[in-house]
């Protein structure tokens, strides 16, 4: 599932999500403005 695009991808930003960890909020946000991210949550919506 790690390997493929699609669901690993989505099941990690799931899990940093529901992690709590010193920095989590600069990871979170440093994601979120990833084109390649964007692209890919637009695509699952």
């Amino acid at each position: 599932m790690l390997v493929l695009p699609g669901q690993g991808i989505l099941t990690i930003l799931a899990g940093l999500v529901l992690l709590d960890f010193p920095g989590k909020f600069l990871l979170l946000r440093w994601l979120a403005r990833k084109e390649r991210i964007i692209k890919f949550l637009k695509l699952g919506s």
